[in-house]
């Protein structure tokens, strides 16, 4: 759901009547002579410095100046032999920022078919520099570019700066409509709009009757308002409306400006109430009645646009410009911030939703249920009305208001609960739209809402589902304590003040279901895979046990339980199968029962069947090549057969525009081709291997994409390439973008709640960028390079723009070329430091730009490169590749690994001691790390791959002798030594932190690269200084205990 974007209007909407109009005006150029002017550059581009081919039209609100840009447009259209879509009008507005650039250039470069240049735009790996020459050649595909109301972005200094730096550039010709500014480029051609043309005017009745009435009623009124056409307008509608018969001039310069004041002291309350709460709008109302404001739409105060217009079956009002920021000067008055009877804008909103999403509001209001549920979710056979997700009513369209979808619209209803401190109605929003706001990447700014309103209202109860909602975003970003105590603490306050009602006992039961879910993921984190299986499998019973079983809780549960399993030993899944009576002889084979099960009760969520099956289908795989007991072709044949069912779960190319799912689709991709290589033999099976060329050409696709996917023609080929060799159904496309049909009184789609608060410093950056819809600004571009497309390793052989043909990549220029993309097979290995062990499986690894590092933060020795691999822990995640710069042998990466994830071992203990005796301290945790070695390399490349932190990177100790005695982090680190010394035997002492912390210590500090001192010489690498590392520490950097060490109750040597 990307739709915020630059506002375009329909040109094809301009009347007859925008030309005699214009032809009142007083102007320093004519209609004529500029389409003159743009006509003599049809034929022929000229520099864009030149006085032909820019051209200001500047004018004081009121002036006429977008009167003239249209009539200017029109004239064109019928006397220069322009087509319409050779010209794009774009309506700036104070809301827009970068992002709407962006988008509105994607979204123009799809209807211009210039896939290369959508794709560019739509990716975060883009720089400034490369997406601002993109939306130029995207611009100048059109023969005249409009922006009017420039002048007010002035006040946004980025889309300011851009907007000048884009017109700069444009090579077509290009009409900037503004108020009377300097800050404009000083070429081109100036048209001033002074007003009306009394010369022109002269013979026309209309005119002659309006200043007929003036002389009568207003003697007094100057040629300033005379003149503007605006300010007569609504001088002569609220003379004849509200009875205004007296006019004092005043020192106000802007004629709009000094009858909106005279204007208002005549209004009534509720309509300066209305006029109030209208000013807070960020898109047009639909009203089906707008009898209610009837005075101010006639006296010109509220631009109404009625029913039938355009096909629309509402009609729609919003302010101008000028009459909203004139009455948000009017807001110091109480009554400006109440609402009244006759008009609600809060309820405006609210009719326009479906009756199910209502329903649930007011179920939410209510305390009906502590989570949000799905039709389908307690029903054993859902029929087609009980098939749908809740995503799904919010994502939908407006009936009768194709431009609108309900989340649009719950986002308006959302913005004036806020305004109003409407606090209940915000909760019970909020509760509705989180799991949906959870996977767009925006949960932080939702929980910081839900916060707010804790602090404002703490008797107001928060629905379980938020609470929960806070937990897992703690856990994402390491604080797994903080997780826990969450967690804790919903499970053992109920019924209390301020808590949520539980309506009925198993509600409570399911919340317990969750929370001990959780706690199994948490689990699964510290690489407590026995543990982690006890409490999923304990929640599996949690769900099965409720009065009608809880599908979705089950799917999750089981899900997770796969990843569990798989990295499980085979004799405590003895254990465990002993303990829960599981049938398996082996975890894998256990896991892929759950998969199949879990995929089962998540047949109405495509994305989560698809995942299940792919992971039914990798289970499988990996126990082929351990069987001994069965013919492994068996495994591989139903292997196969459940990657196939994962991919055919995606069905449309609109599908895979979600990065999500495009994993999805890719992991099963490729886990395909491995069947296929294992399997061997036939042609048929052989066609299979290509599978794995396909999966590398769309995983760089979607690594160079890190929002929305853009599909142009090649990779659509590659994807029904793939499925035609799967003999699955080709995919297919709907939701074809139409430009320039947006109605005149339709703002931009504005997709956030609030200004969302910047993410906490130190979090690992997931799904942060997944959609743009969340965020008023992009965050900073971490890859410094342009981005490429399919078709800049295209080669001869492949059919260009033709989806009904498959592609011949079987060839040495295609290996070539994917040497070129730096998407590489290669071999994942993890370590497991509870139970000493190695697992290594095969994937594929994207080798990005290296990092520019600042000088206080590169490494004496090893370049860090942006990397991205399939089956990754965080599939959205950013992840780094550190690569040592003088050569190094498998075994010194390898013993890095070991030694930071034997340092994530021992940090999970120590932070679980700090919990649970009750010591306040901001939590540190390790990087969990992996050894990546590429294997289609002539010699041996390897890189140790952990998450991308962004924070202030800070050292704290290091190996042997020194402490940064001024970080507030020292005393904590050096109390996990101290921990590490004891907890291990006196076998080990881990030492040399650093890390990102936040700058107020309170978030969790992620640490990396530490050294570990053994009293085994053979392990740990190099820095293992032994002995004297482990006897430096007492003696130099830690001489007395600090007060962590005491109320641990550590004892020294």
């Amino acid at each position: 759901m990307n739709n915020w974007a630059l506002k375009t209007v329909a040109v094809n909407k301009f009347g007859q009547e925008v030309i005699t109009q214009a032809s009142q005006l007083l102007t320093s150029r004519s209609i004529q002579d500029v389409c003159d002017s743009i006509c003599k550059n049809l034929d022929s581009k000229v520099d864009l410095k030149s006085d032909l081919n820019m051209f200001h039209v500047s004018g004081l609100t009121g002036s006429g100046r977008t009167t003239f840009c249209k009539a200017v447009i029109k004239n064109l259209i019928q006397n220069c032999s322009l087509e319409k879509s050779e010209i794009i009008y774009f309506k700036i507005d104070k809301h827009d920022n970068l992002n709407c650039v962006w988008n509105c250039g994607v979204q123009l470069a799809r209807v211009k078919n210039l896939g290369n240049l959508a794709v560019l735009l739509a990716s975060q790996s883009s720089t400034l520099e490369a997406k601002e020459n993109a939306m130029v050649s995207v611009l100048d595909s059109f023969k005249v570019v409009c922006f009017d109301n420039v002048s007010i972005s002035e006040t946004n200094h980025q889309l300011y700066t851009l907007l000048m730096a884009i017109i700069h550039k444009l090579k077509t010709n290009i009409i900037c409509v503004s108020k009377p500014i300097t800050s404009l480029p000083k070429y081109g051609t100036l048209v001033e709009v002074d007003g009306l043309n009394f010369a022109a005017i002269g013979s026309d009745l209309n005119w002659q009757t309006t200043f007929q009435y003036l002389d009568t009623f207003y003697k007094y009124v100057g040629k300033a308002i005379r003149s503007n056409p605006k300010a007569v307008q609504m001088l002569v509608n609220a003379s004849q409306i509200l009875g205004i018969l007296h006019y004092q001039a005043a020192a106000n310069p802007s004629p709009v400006l000094n009858i909106l004041n005279l204007i208002w002291e005549h209004l009534g309350d509720y309509e300066r109430m209305a006029l109030s709460q209208l000013s807070e709008l960020r898109r047009a109302l639909p009203l089906k009645d707008a009898d209610t404001l009837s005075r101010v739409i006639r006296i010109g105060l509220v631009e109404y646009e009625p029913p039938g217009a355009h096909g629309n079956l509402f009609g729609q009002v919003i302010l101008s410009d000028c009459v909203r920021e004139f009455v948000l000067t009017k807001r110091s008055d109480d009554k400006m911030v109440k609402t009244d009877s006759k008009f609600d804008v809060f309820q405006c909103w609210m009719v326009l939703l479906s009756e199910e999403l209502v329903g649930l509001i007011a179920e939410a209001r209510s305390h009906s249920w502590p989570f949000v549920p799905e039709k389908w979710q307690y029903v054993k056979n859902a029929s087609r009305k009980e098939s749908y997700n809740v995503k799904d009513l919010i994502t939908m369209k407006v009936k009768d208001l194709p431009h609108l979808t309900h989340f649009d619209v719950l986002q308006e209803t959302l913005h004036h609960s806020v305004l109003r401190k409407d606090h209940e109605n915000m909760v019970a929003i909020l509760f509705l739209i989180d799991r949906y706001i959870y996977w767009q990447g925006g949960s932080q700014t939702l929980l910081d809402i839900v916060d707010s309103i804790a602090k404002e209202k703490p008797q107001l109860p928060i629905a379980p589902q938020l609470v929960i909602r806070k937990a897992r975003v703690l856990r994402t970003t390491g604080d797994l304590q903080g997780a826990e105590k969450v967690l804790d603490k919903l499970l053992n306050e109920k019924q209390m003040l301020g808590m949520w009602r539980y309506r009925e006992e198993h509600h409570h039961h399911l919340v317990k279901a969750v929370c001990v879910q959780i706690k199994g993921e948490i689990q699964a984190t510290l690489g407590q895979w026995y543990n982690s299986a006890v409490l999923l499998l304990d929640s599996v019973h949690l769900f099965k046990t409720l009065p009608k079983v809880d599908k979705k809780g089950l799917s999750c549960s089981l899900g997770l339980l796969v990843n569990t399993l798989q990295r499980m030993s085979v004799e405590e899944f003895k254990l465990i199968a002993q303990r829960y009576f599981l049938k398996a002889s082996h975890p894998y084979i256990q896991a892929h029962q759950f998969a199949i099960e879990a995929a089962e009760m998540a047949i109405y969520t495509p994305l989560f069947y698809a995942r299940h099956k792919r992971r039914a289908g990798e289970m499988l795989l990996e126990y082929s090549k351990i069987a001994t007991d069965d013919p492994k072709s068996e495994y591989l044949t139903n292997a196969l057969k459940e990657l196939k069912e994962s991919l055919a779960a995606h069905k449309t190319f609109d599908s895979l525009n979600s990065r999500e799912q495009y994993y999805e689709f890719i992991s099963a991709l490729y886990k395909a081709s491995c069947v296929g290589e294992l399997i061997g033999g036939s042609t048929k099976q052989e066609r299979l291997f290509d599978l794995k060329l396909i999966s590398m050409v769309l995983f760089y696709h979607y690594c160079r994409n890190q929002t929305s996917i853009v599909h142009d023609d090649n990779t659509k080929t590659y994807i029904n390439t793939a499925v035609r060799i799967l003999e699955l159904p080709s995919y297919i496309e709907i939701n074809e973008y139409l430009v320039g049909t947006t109605p005149s009184l339709v703002y931009p789609a504005r997709a956030v709640v609030v200004e969302p608060a910047k993410p906490p410093m130190g979090m690992v950056d997931r799904c942060a960028e997944t959609i743009q819809t969340l965020t008023l600004e992009s965050t900073i571009d971490r890859f410094k390079t342009t981005v490429l497309t399919i078709e800049d390793f295209e080669s001869s052989d492949m059919t260009r723009g033709q989806l009904n043909e498959d592609v011949d990549i079987s060839n040495d220029r295609m290996f070539n070329q994917l040497t070129d993309i730096n998407v590489h097979e290669c071999e994942v290995s993890s370590y497991d430091a509870v139970h000493s062990k190695w697992r290594t499986q095969r994937t594929l690894v994207y080798i990005g730009e290296q990092l520019n590092l600042s000088e206080d933060k590169e490494g004496a020795q090893r370049d860090p490169y942006m990397v991205e691999y399939l089956s990754q822990d965080e599939p959205l995640g950013k992840y780094v590749g550190k690569r040592y710069q003088k050569p190094r042998g498998p075994e010194q990466y390898k013993e890095d690994v070991k030694c930071q994830m034997t340092a994530r071992y021992y940090v999970g203990l120590f932070n679980q001691e700090l919990y649970h005796k009750g010591i306040e301290v901001s939590p540190i945790q390790f990087l969990p790390v992996v050894m990546v070695k590429l294997l289609d390399e002539p010699r041996s490349i390897i890189y140790n791959v952990e998450p991308y932190m962004h924070g202030n990177f800070m050292k704290l100790t290091n190996n042997l002798n020194w402490v940064e005695k001024e970080g507030a982090g020292s005393k904590l680190v050096l109390a996990f030594s101290h921990f590490t010394y004891e907890r291990s035997k006196r076998t080990l002492l881990i030492t040399d932190h650093q890390g990102w912390t936040t700058e107020d210590h309170l978030s969790t500090t992620f640490l990396t690269d530490p050294q570990i001192h053994s009293t085994d010489k053979t392990l740990y690498g190099t820095g293992n200084l032994g002995m004297r590392g482990i006897n430096t520490f007492w003696q130099d950097m830690h001489k007395e205990c600090n007060d962590i060490c005491q109320q641990l109750g550590l004892t020294r040597p």
